[in-house]
């Protein structure tokens, strides 16, 4: 991996360059708000060189389990319960399908790297598709979840820097 210069600001790191190739060259596809937890504006970004899309600014690693740490946060739930449940399981499936097609699309099955992989669904599915798989994740109990039901491999982010640059499609 390399270096990431970046700023802070308003307790969240405003990205510089790419965190996937590094240029400068990206621009804000769209803002958003975390409708779900905290209220926060986000820019989802997308690199000019390399066309990787990332969240802009990012909340330092310390506080990212504040964005996931809830009961109701239903990708985390196992059975789908109630209406709602099963109606999200169902959009997450198509989803994934969609998340699947637009990170594959033009690549040879390979080696594929899901930061923040959560529970690991995405992992699971391309691991079936024929692809060699590897997680990145910072909540303990979705790595637990991502590698005891989906079979999966999950590091931790303190794990990730003994990886290589350019060892993923």
């Amino acid at each position: 991996m390399f270096h990431v210069k970046h700023m802070i600001t308003n307790s969240k790191t405003k990205l510089i360059y790419c965190p996937l190739c590094g240029s400068e060259k990206h621009e804000i596809l769209f803002e958003t708000l975390d409708y779900f937890l905290t209220g926060e504006k986000f820019c989802i970004e997308k690199c000019k060189d390399c066309g990787h899309v990332f969240t802009n600014p990012q909340p330092p690693e310390s506080r990212l389990g504040d964005y996931y740490k809830s009961e109701e946060y239903l990708s985390h739930k196992e059975n789908a319960e109630g209406l709602l449940d099963k109606i999200y399981a169902t959009v997450r499936w198509l989803n994934l399908r969609t998340k699947y097609r637009q990170a594959t699309k033009g690549l040879s099955i390979g080696r594929l790297l899901d930061h923040g992989c959560g529970r690991g669904d995405f992992l699971r599915l391309s691991k079936a598709r024929g692809w060699d798989t590897l997680g990145i994740e910072q909540d303990p109990d979705a790595k637990k979840f991502a590698i005891e039901q989906h079979d999966v491999k999950v590091l931790s982010p303190e794990e990730d820097a003994s990886l290589a640059p350019g060892q993923f499609n």
